[in-house]
Formats: C-alpha cells, structure tokens, sequence
C-alpha cells in the first residue's frame, strides 16, 4: 500500500512497549512484529530483553521461516517444539536457538498481509490460551493502528488533491470569465460560447473526479458550512456534504440530513466538538484531536480542515476498540500497583545496574524495619549477607534470565539475620530495565527443615528398620536398615504395596484384622513372617502407627520392624528340644508299654495256637487254621522287629541308597497285585492313576517300602469306599499319593502322625493295632532319598499321603552307586 518504513516513531513506540508487556506477563524472552516483503522479513518492532537476538531492522530471508508458512496461509501458527517436529527441525529461527513458535498474520485495511505478530521461547513452550488471546488482542491494536495511519495519510493526501484541485479549477474559471468580460466586444459570440463550453467541460471533469474520491474514502468525511452566534464563535454546523462511510457510522442517509444541523441532528453532541470546529476558523488551520462522541457512544480519531473560507471539512475513524484497549492496559498497571502497595508479600524494584532499590511497598518496610524514605536510600548490598560481587553475579543471572528464584539471607534493621527467598522477573518502565522481586520470608520453615534434616539422620541410621506407606498402603520412605534385612534397593520400594514382601504363611484374616486396627487409630503390634528380594524367608517383629494432620484425620502409615529370625530359631530351638524331651520320656514309656503289648500279643497268639496245635484231638483241617494265626502273628512280630532295626539303621547312618532303573508303571503295577486280594477281602475299590512309562533311576526298594507301609495304613484303617495309588514324573521329581476314604486325622495331627513313638490316639491303637513307627520310618525312608512326605486329610473324609522322590536318568544311576 506504500512505503510502511514512513509510520511515525510513536507508533513504533507503541508497538515496542506492547510487546514489552507481553514478555514480561509471560516470560517470553522474544516478541516480534515482522514486516513481509516479497521474499524477505524485517524486523519492524522488539521487545526489549537480553535475551532476543533479533534487532529491529534485521531482514532475513523468507524461505523456511514460521512466518512464511502465516503470511502465506494467512492463520495462526502454534509449533512448541521445532527439535521434535520433523517440519520444523531445520528451520533458520533454530540458528538463534528458537524452538518454539505462536504467531498471527498481520494485514492492511484493504485485505492484503502486512506481516506477523509473532512470540518465541528458546524451550519447549504450548502458549497457553492467554498468550494465545493475548497475542490476538495486540494483532487487533496493531492492525488498527496501521489502518489509522493510512486511513490519515489516505484521506489528508485526497482532501489536498481535491482542495488543489478545486482551487486549480476556480482559478481557471475565474481567469476565463474575467477575460471573457475583457474581450467580449472583441470576441465573437460563438467563440466565447466554444471557450465557456470547453471551461464547462473541465469543471465537471474536476467535479466527478472529487465526487468518486469523496465516496471511496475508508473514513467518514463530512464537509459543512459554519453556524456563528452574534459574537462571532462557531455554535453549530450545517451539513452541506458526507460520504458513504459517514452514513454507516452515524445510521443516517445523506439526503435525510442535507441542509439540517448538526445539533438538530444529533442534539447530545459534546460541546468539545463545537469548540474544536470553532479553533479551526479562528486559528486558520487543521487541527487533529481525539473525543468521546456521546450520542454514538464511540470514541474517534478527528482531523478538521478549512475547505474554503465559509466552508470546512473533517475526516474521522472509529478508534473505540483501541482505547478500550489502552484504558485496560490502564487499568491493569493501575490494578499492578494496588497490589504491589497493598499485597501482604514483600515487594520491591531493583536497579539491576547498581542494585539500587526504586521502590518498595508497605510489607517491605515492615519486614525489613526501615523507613520507606532509607530503603529508597539503601542498595541490596547494604541488605543481603553476601559480598558484592557474589551479588552482582546473581542480579546479572536475574537480568539474563537464567535464574530467577534465589535463597538468601537480609539482615534487618534490628540486625537480625533472616532466610528469604526471592523470585524476581525484569521489566521495563520508562525504557528502564527494573527487576521485581518478591521475598517470602522462610526462617521459620529452614529451622523446621533443619529440624526435619537432623530427625531423618536418626531415622535413616536407625539399627530398627522404618517404612511409611500412604493411607493406601503405598510405600512413601524407607530406610537403609529395610533395605539391608530386604535386599531391596529404595528406588525398587517405592511406590510398592507391603505385600511385596507377604510370604503366604499368613492368612487373610490375620491381614484384615491389622488394617482395622491401624484405620480405627490404635497401634498394632506383631510378628510378620515375610520373604526377601532373594525368595528367602525371615521373622520381623514390628509395630505399626498412624500419623494424623492437624484435624486429626489419617495420613500416613509407620512401621518398625526388627530381624527376629535368629531369635526366634533359638528360641523354637529351646522350645522344640524341651517339648521333645517331655514328649520322648512319654512316648517312650508308652511305646514301651505298647511294644510291651504288642510283643505279648503275637507271641502269646504263637505260644497258644502252638499248644493246640499238638493236641492229639484236633483235625487237620483245624491245625492248619491254627498253623495259619501262628504264622500271622510270627509275621506281626516280624514286622514290628524290622520296623525298629529299620529306624536304629537310620539313625545309626547305616541305611544306604541303592540306585537301579526301573520303569514307574511296573512298580505301581507290582504293588497293586501283591495288596489286590487284601483289598478284596475287605471289600473295598482299588483304583490305580498312573500313565508313567519313563524309566527311572532311584532307590526302588526305599520306595517300595514307604508304599508297603502307607497302603498296609490305609487297608486298616478304610472300613468302606475305596484307596487310589497314583503317580507322575515331573521336572526330574517322582510324584506318589495313596488316598483313602477312611477315618482320616485332624489338622492339628498331620505333623505329629510322622513322628515316631506316637499314634494319633490310643483308641486307635487299640482298635487297629499297630506301634506307631510305619510313618516315621516312610518319613526317614523319604528324606533318605531327598524327597519330602506330607499328608492332606480331614477327620472322617479319608486321607491323602503324598511323597516325592527326585530320581536321575537311569545313565547316572552308576556313577551314583
């Protein structure tokens, strides 16, 4: 539209302190407006700070830029970081180290892009939606501003083209009458006619050039004729013309108000608008001037000319969005000092160059103890404990705005030491850098932290081990003594739930009676057998606490604990080995009294049927029944005697292990058939679960033996139903089980049954029989071999013996033997 480089320096002006304040609001270290040329951008305006590399006036080439991609596309674009965007990671802005981008397109009146408003950061930055608004607000006053200027230069260019123009054509006119009255007795009438004709011609030619230039013009003109009072001093205006621009700004079509006043027409009109149109009869010149105009309830930008010496003219545009604008702008450095004044926060500005302090407000003056009139008198150096230049070198990192929170200590007019800490920012007032600083002051909250600090020594080095979870459990602290009993890192602990270490052995009631405890605020106290990192097994003793705010509510969780595994082994030790010192000098004297008994009983079984066996009276078929309970209780005392030389082998070390190949089937299958017939006779199922042809090597014989011992078990002890033998090969482990539906044993037994001198209770023994050594002999057997036996039963719902044995391929079994 014209050469832009002619805008008058104020609204350069403007435009640098509008992008001031938009860096400062929100700590932007670059604002430009960018002017487009046909494939370049110049800098046109800045803000101010040590930390914007661009300089007005700097043009780089377009090509590349962000703000070719806005003058080109005409919008808004928003890029937050250029070095992780694969369209932006090689554009030129990157060589000043800017990588994130917001700007607007810029345009004149007319439509066409002027350039852009634009913000940077140097980090990744989103531009929130009040920089967004913000920057779109600045785009407005700017474009406004750029519309006034050419709407001015517009309208003063063709309202003197027309005043020259007019003038040029009276003149002509005035020249041609007058030597038309001078030569008319010379001239000929046709002649004159012809000049007159040709004068006419012109006049309407001049006339339709100043009518199309009238009509055309951006801003309301309106040309009146002069209203004067008896003294001579512009009351009124009479509408003598307007263009089509004055008709839309003021609601009113031109033939409606031709010939009528001005105050007939809009009788509110402000008396400043009379006297302004009245300064421009009496000082003989334009005048340009800004008003509110009530009746339109619009401020606008005025410029009043005289036309001809009973005629004058003004050109206006509406300037209402921009000084709402200022007023705001107003308004908010208005609301700035009402905060700085009257905040409770201490404030104060510093001179950055000599750390001079400019002002301070009240809670400054009642923190630090000093007249408001000496602090203005003082520099931060006559306040702050630290040296000069250690404090120079801090306001220097403040200006450059690579820091801006700070932890110091000020001395008070008391000479009091106390810690502040300061967060400052830069702005510029009066084309001054200042820096703003606002002190909190937080002795009381250092001591704490001091306090604190020296607490978590003690905690951290404590020989006791701390952990503290958030009312969810969640794991918020731990010491190194955790960590040492744990094998856990703290970095592995935090944020875990405490179950990380819950090893199973406790069931879910004991868990839901500790957390009712701890949620109803009482303390909880116990022993916890947890597991390490390493899958390994402790006993902690460990008390649990809540920590409560100051209503009292629930907000954290402590729990001290301390290693009493060792303890508690020495202590099981001294329990289990005086438990079974009473309970051996028992069993003994009971398995004394029942070996006793038993022997008696197959011996006195022999002793009697051997004696009717020689009677002279008894027939054959009689002396082999008896011959046969002579046999079964030879047997049962036979039995008995191998059960205990059996144990003493054990103990004495002298029961070896004897590796051989054998396939599992044909052991299980050997067992069925030599205990099917015992089974039958007393009427009861056998059920055989096996499907296991691998070949095995292991001690059959050991086996064998814990079998023999667990069916002969479960044969006398099922009255009715049925007894199942199973068994699997699994990760080198031989899996057996023989299950019955006899009586079954309590839980509280299933420990005590494999122990040896023992039986569940003597009604049993008296019922079935037996010395109570089978089990703990399958038990030893089975250990021998390094497997492990257990047993899962319920009174009255029969019992399930299972037993592992690990085994080796059957290619090992010598090197073994």
């Amino acid at each position: 539209m014209g050469d832009d480089h002619f805008f008058p320096q104020s609204i350069f002006t403007k435009w640098q302190e509008l992008l001031d304040l938009l860096s400062l609001t929100f700590d932007l270290p670059v604002t430009l407006i960018m002017h487009a040329n046909e494939d370049s951008m110049e800098v046109f305006a800045r803000c101010i700070g040590p930390d914007n590399p661009y300089r007005v006036g700097h043009v780089e080439e377009m090509a590349g830029l962000y703000c070719e991609t806005v003058v080109k596309s005409e919008k808004k674009l928003l890029v937050s970081n250029a070095l992780i965007d694969e369209n932006w990671d090689h554009n030129p802005d990157l060589k000043f180290g800017m990588i994130a981008y917001l700007g607007f397109p810029l345009k004149y009146p007319n439509g066409d892009v002027f350039g852009t408003i634009c913000a940077l950061d140097s980090k990744e930055n989103h531009f929130t939606k009040r920089i967004e608004e913000f920057l779109f607000k600045l785009k407005g006053i700017v474009e406004l501003d750029i519309a006034a200027y050419y709407s001015y230069e517009g309208t003063r260019n063709k309202l003197t083209n027309a005043e020259r123009d007019q003038f040029t054509m009276l003149n002509k006119a005035e020249r041609i009458l007058v030597d038309f009255e001078l030569n008319k007795q010379k001239t000929q009438y046709e002649n004159s006619r012809k000049d007159f004709a040709e004068v006419n011609v012109d006049l309407m030619e001049e006339d339709s050039k100043y009518k199309a230039l009238f009509s055309s013009m951006n801003s309301g003109l309106v040309v009146y004729e002069p209203v004067f009072d008896e003294h001579g001093t512009l009351c009124d205006a009479r509408y003598l013309d307007m263009n089509a621009r004055n008709e839309e700004l003021i609601g009113h079509k031109k033939n409606e108000i031709i010939g009528r006043t001005l105050l007939e027409v809009f009788p509110e009109t402000d008396a400043i608008w009379i006297s302004n149109f009245d300064q421009v009869f009496k000082k003989k010149k334009a005048i340009n001037f800004e008003a509110y105009y009530s009746p339109l309830r619009k401020y606008f930008s005025v410029s009043a000319f005289l036309i001809e010496e009973n005629v004058f003219a003004f050109s206006f545009h509406d300037i209402t969005e921009s000084v709402n604008i200022k007023q705001k702008l107003i308004d908010s450095e208005q609301k700035y000092k009402t905060l700085f004044n009257h905040s409770n926060t201490v404030m104060m500005l510093v001179d950055p160059k000599d750390s001079g302090i400019v002002d301070v407000n009240a809670s400054a003056v009642k923190f630090y103890g000093f007249p408001k009139r000496v602090l203005l008198t003082m520099k931060m150096s006559d306040i702050n404990t630290m040296t000069k230049e250690a404090l120079q070198r801090e306001i220097d990192l403040a200006v450059r705005e690579k820091k801006n929170h700070f932890q110091l200590k000020h001395r008070l007019a008391s000479g009091e030491i106390r810690d502040v800490e300061v967060y400052t920012g830069t702005f510029v007032s009066e084309g001054k850098t200042l820096l703003h600083s606002v002190i909190h002051d937080v002795t009381d909250r250092c001591l704490a932290l001091e306090k604190v600090n020296r607490l978590s020594m003690v905690v951290e080095q404590s020989p006791v081990a701390i952990m503290m979870t958030d009312i969810n459990g969640k794991i918020t602290y731990c010491n190194a003594k955790l960590c040492e009993y744990t094998g856990y890192s703290v970095n592995e602990l935090i944020g875990q739930n405490p179950r990380i270490f819950k090893s199973g052995k406790f069931s879910k009631e004991m868990y839901s009676k500790l957390w009712r405890t701890i949620l109803s605020g009482e303390k909880w106290s116990g022993e916890f057998y947890n597991k390490k990192k390493n899958g390994s097994l402790y006993w902690e003793s460990a008390t649990i606490a809540s920590i409560k705010n100051d209503k009292n509510e629930i907000v954290n969780f402590i729990k001290m604990g301390e290693d009493i595994t060792e303890r508690r082994r020495l202590e099981n030790q001294l329990l289990q080995s005086k438990l079974k010192a009473e309970e051996s000098d028992q069993l003994k004297s009971l398995f004394l009294a029942n070996l006793s008994h038993e022997l008696r009983t197959p011996l006195n079984g022999i002793m009697g049927f051997t004696n009717l066996m020689l009677a002279d009276d008894i027939s054959d078929e009689e002396r082999k029944e008896y011959g046969a309970f002579v046999e079964s209780s030879g047997n049962q005392l036979l039995t008995m005697m191998d059960g205990i030389l059996k144990l003493s082998m054990i103990e004495a070390g002298n029961m070896s292990v004897k590796y051989s190949s054998f396939r599992v089937n044909d052991l299980l299958n050997e067992i069925v058939n030599y205990y099917e017939r015992d089974i039958a006779n007393k009427n009861l199922n056998l059920h055989l679960v096996c499907d296991c042809e691998t070949i095995v090597s292991s001690d059959k014989k050991r086996i064998r033996q814990v079998f023999d011992i667990l069916i002969c078990n479960a044969i006398k002890f099922t009255e009715k139903g049925s007894i199942v033998l199973a068994a699997e090969c699994k990760n080198k482990m031989l899996i057996f089980s023989v299950e019955d539906t006899g009586i079954g044993i309590a839980a509280d037994n299933h420990t005590k049954v494999f122990e040896r001198f023992s039986q569940v209770d003597n009604y049993s023994t008296r019922v079935f029989g037996g010395t109570g050594l089978g089990l703990a002999l399958s038990k030893e057997i089975v250990t021998l071999l390094g497997g492990e036996i257990w047993i899962e039963s319920e009174v009255g719902k029969g019992a399930k013996f299972i037993f592992t044995i690990p085994y080796i391929d059957k290619d090992e079994d010598e090197n073994l033997n």
